[in-house]
């Protein structure tokens, strides 16, 4: 109900708000008119029409769906005023108002047409659309049809009563409607022609009336007590108007100066107001108002457009600077050295880190060569830079060694990018140093680390593996030589001594297998997948016959990688499928390949024990151990190496297993290609 209420208070107002405006354009139109008419010549020459120029200003700045609203008011007016107030015939009253409302209607659409969601009068090309359409064209067809009623009605020549009907619609066209235009935006509270600002400042409001009483004042002068040609004095007054209030002052200025010469010229005052028949009057009248008016309109939309530029320049200006700011700022948060030289090596654009990196201030290195900044040999970077920009083509990740201007001599990762000319006056190359000396200096003490490691894989292969023989082969000899001389139990002591050496033997063997795969180099070559796996199965042809097992594989593709790595993977993978099965049961296993994106997925499937989801991370650790060591032997590195190797080839190792229900081990390598 409430919302209701609030539509119908909503309606309410908007028909009240039209009745209001329907009254007061009648009322306006009514006052003009009679204005109009206080201003002509003795003989009732009618030197201007200033409801034209208020008609054609309302029409032309609302949209066509409210024309109708005021078409009715126009016809209504013309009723009031030629039939009421002038008591014309009601054939002349109807060919007046018919004349009024089609002038009113084709000056319109042609504004509207040429300018179409604007009338704002601040350009050139509005100001030669409003003066020959609005202006020139529409009073044409207003023209002929006054003259022709007035040829009718009254037999009047209509080569008379043509010129000062038209010219009378030229005035009242360009002196009302800028006026008009201006005070509808006034009352809108719209800036289109800055009224809002004039409005806004009580200093600008009385500067704008001094200088309409100052031009009041000479115009009345000029016009009313001297009789001599000197029209020309109210253009210093109307310049200065013009040039500091714009469309405001050109419009009030022009309305001012009309009224007052009209006045005065009408009561036989000035130049124009004696011994000169009325029909020249008119005509000078006319023809010096129309000068007026659109010598101000010109210079007033010149000088908007002057303006508009000007603040446009500053607002591009201040953009610029912001955006010149922004992006030191952005620059300067980079920690990596960032830098643009041209093609003289000139740098002429860097950040806070690559100059704290010189040990210098940004404005000491802008526009300075790197020669002028720390001389010495630049050869290859400056053909490096040179070659960037005249191939077009980055440089990325490359590392160098650099000596800064303090002498000291740091490692970098360079990236030199090509910059295009646009914009510019010549192309350039951008250059983002990255220092890398701290990892320079961690990857050299890893390969010391390394080498420490290899010289320590040495000795243990030869002092740790010399002993574990000598105990295996001397327990070896006991068994064998004096097996009759040594009781039950020391027999055992003895064997239990040499499986341990066997199994220690292994379990170094194991260890610097993982270690040669982690830190050793190895060649890629494309390897058939078909062939490695052959010769695992062949190798493990006889524990394969021994557990009555089943392998199915189906055709397997050709991956980059290292031969030998390879068949240890597989070969380890195999071996673990066959060993952890349950008591009785023939291991089964499926091997089969597919793609994943740009990745080869090879699958090993199996029937055995499975893997608890919660030990399958660790499984791929060394020395860990899913089941006693009595049950399935080994060492507990198998898939620790596998996952290694899986590693140094660029692909990972994926389980999917539960107990009791085998495992799939995945392996994802990337595509060779």
């Amino acid at each position: 109900m409430k919302m209701k209420w609030i539509e119908l208070m909503k309606k309410s107002e908007t028909r009240w708000m039209l009745l209001f405006k329907f009254v007061a354009y009648i009322a306006c139109y009514l006052v003009l008119a009679l204005l109009s008419r206080s201003l002509s010549f003795p003989g009732n020459f009618a030197a201007v029409w200033l409801p034209a120029g208020f008609a054609l200003a309302v029409f032309a700045y609302t949209s066509k769906k409210s024309w109708w609203l005021w078409g009715i008011a126009s016809i209504l007016s013309g009723v009031i005023y030629n039939g009421y107030i002038q008591d014309k015939e009601p054939v002349v009253t109807f060919g007046f108002m018919l004349a009024n409302v089609s002038r009113t209607l084709l000056g319109a659409t042609i504004l509207q047409w040429r300018l179409p969601g604007r009338f704002r009068l601040d350009q050139p090309s509005e100001i030669a659309v409003f003066t020959i359409g609005g202006c020139l064209i529409s009073p044409i067809l207003s023209g002929a049809i006054g003259s022709l009623t007035l040829l009718f009605a009254y037999g009047n020549p209509w080569y008379e009563s043509f010129p000062s009907w038209y010219f009378g619609n030229v005035v009242g066209i360009m002196v009302v409607s800028p006026l008009t235009l201006v005070l509808i935006g006034w009352a809108n509270g719209r800036n289109q022609f800055r009224c809002k600002d004039l409005v806004g400042s009580r200093c600008n409001f009385a500067y704008l009336f001094l200088l309409l009483g100052l031009l009041a004042g000479i115009s009345i002068v000029i016009f009313r007590f001297i009789s001599v040609p000197v029209s020309f004095l109210v253009a210093p007054v109307m310049l200065w108007m013009v040039v500091r209030f714009e469309i405001v002052g050109a419009a009030m200025g022009s309305f001012v100066v009309a009224i007052v010469m009209l006045t005065c010229t009408s009561q036989g005052y000035g130049a124009m107001g004696e011994d000169i028949s009325n029909s020249t009057r008119t005509i000078v009248s006319q023809v010096f108002l129309t000068t007026v008016g659109v010598c101000a309109l010109v210079l007033s939309a010149a000088l908007q457009r002057s303006r508009r530029l000007t603040r446009r320049s500053q607002q591009t200006g201040r953009r610029l600077a912001n955006l010149q700011r922004e992006t030191q700022l952005m620059l300067d948060t980079i920690p990596s050295m960032v830098f643009y030289k041209d093609r003289n090596n000139r740098i002429l654009r860097l950040n806070r880190s690559a100059a704290a990196w010189m040990g210098m201030l940004i404005e000491e290195i802008q526009g300075k060569s790197t020669e002028e900044i720390h001389p010495g040999p630049h050869g290859q970077y400056l053909y490096d830079d040179q070659e960037v920009i005249r191939t077009g083509v980055a440089k990325i990740g490359y590392e160098e060694s650099v000596v800064l201007p303090s002498g000291e001599r740091r490692w970098v990762q360079t990236d030199k990018m090509p910059l295009p000319s646009a914009g510019r006056k010549e192309p350039g190359v951008l250059v983002v140093l990255t220092d890398i000396t701290e990892r320079k200096l961690i990857e050299e003490e890893l390969e010391k680390s390394n080498q420490d490691l290899e010289q320590f894989a040495v000795i243990a292969s030869h002092d740790l593996k010399e002993p574990l023989r000598a105990v295996n082969g001397y327990c070896r000899f006991l068994k064998e030589d004096f097996a009759d001389q040594l009781p039950t139990e020391a027999l055992d002591f003895v064997d239990k001594a040499i499986e341990g050496a066997d199994r220690m033997t292994q379990m170094v063997n194991d260890l610097l297998e993982y270690s040669r795969i982690s830190r050793g180099n190895f060649e890629l070559n494309l390897v058939d997948l078909n062939l490695i796996v052959a010769e695992v199965l062949k190798d493990l042809d006889g524990t394969i016959k021994l557990k009555s097992a089943s392998v199915k594989t189906t055709a397997l593709p050709v991956v980059s990688g290292s031969e030998s790595q390879l068949r240890q993977l597989f070969q380890n993978l195999f071996i673990n499928s066959l060993k952890f099965v349950a008591d009785g049961i023939q291991p089964q296993i499926e091997v089969s390949s597919s793609t994943r994106g740009r990745c080869i997925v090879v699958t090993i499937s199996d029937n055995g024990l499975g893997i608890d989801p919660k030990d399958q991370k660790r499984i791929f650790q060394i020395f860990q151990r899913l089941h006693r060591r009595a049950d399935y032997p080994g060492t507990g590195l198998g898939l620790a190496i596998s996952d290694r190797i899986m590693q140094r080839h660029g692909g990972q190792i994926e389980v999917e297993s539960a107990l009791g229900n085998g495992a799939t081990f995945r392996l994802v390598f990337p595509s060779p290609s």
